[in-house]
């Protein structure tokens, strides 16, 4: 091979390398859009928190038990309510719903997906609910 030849083909192949290495960089940031764009789309429940627990009661309706309530405080002297999170489980120990008070005080609350949709089973996905609406 003449040294013509060799430098065209040392050429080429830097060129090749070039291209190659654009092509992944520009793949690898329509990934990360991609990510950012699902990761926006997820609804997040209520931040970690130190809690305590404080008390569990259950859930009454027309002198039946049909669940309980466990009730949390979180363990932060900030706040002055008497429950900060509580949750809501079924006779079977099913997590059914859940509420809890955002960085601004605001009060949320997730209610199983199954339920909102009346599937008569439970689904695991809770839906946010806001202004009575479901989100």
């Amino acid at each position: 091979m003449t040294l013509g030849k060799k430098i065209y083909f040392i050429i080429i192949a830097a060129s090749y390398f070039v291209a190659v290495l654009f092509a992944l960089v520009v793949v690898a940031n329509a990934e990360e859009a991609t990510n950012t764009a699902v990761e926006q789309g997820i609804i997040i429940g209520p931040a970690q928190h130190y809690t305590k627990l404080t008390s569990v009661q259950p859930l009454i309706v027309d002198g039946e038990i049909m669940g309980s309530v466990a009730a949390y405080v979180y363990n932060d002297v900030a706040t002055d309510r008497p429950v900060d999170y509580w949750e809501l489980y079924d006779q079977e120990g099913e997590l059914l719903a859940f509420s809890w008070f955002d960085q601004f005080g605001i009060q949320r609350i997730a209610i199983d997906e199954g339920i909102v949709k009346d599937e008569g089973k439970l689904d695991g996905n809770f839906v946010l609910v806001v202004d009575g609406d479901f989100i």
